[in-house]
């Protein structure tokens, strides 16, 4: 996000529409970013949450050229079983 400091409507319409994109049965605990690449870490309560949650961002394509699963593994969360996720944003260039 540091990237797009200068393009602040951008970074906002961005993470307005990724806030959009999640199902109410996954949640974001770390988003980083290197270049035009993106890693979201999550919880999710199922697979598929994690699944529903690869196709909305597949189905943005203004700001996400791809949006890719890297990895799923099972998680203890106070209260509730949970699957920690990570996945993989490339961004499109913009002019």
């Amino acid at each position: 996000i540091e990237t797009w400091q200068r393009q602040r409507g951008r970074t906002t319409s961005f993470l307005t529409m990724l806030a959009a994109q999640i199902p109410s049965k996954a949640y974001l605990r770390k988003m980083t970013q290197q270049d035009q690449k993106i890693t979201l870490d999550g919880y999710a309560t199922s697979n598929l949450a994690v699944a529903e949650l690869l196709q909305n961002l597949n189905a943005q394509s203004d700001d996400i050229a791809s949006a890719q699963l890297l990895e799923t593994r099972a998680a203890h969360r106070p209260g509730a079983q949970a699957l920690a996720f990570s996945v993989a944003l490339t961004l499109r260039q913009h002019p």
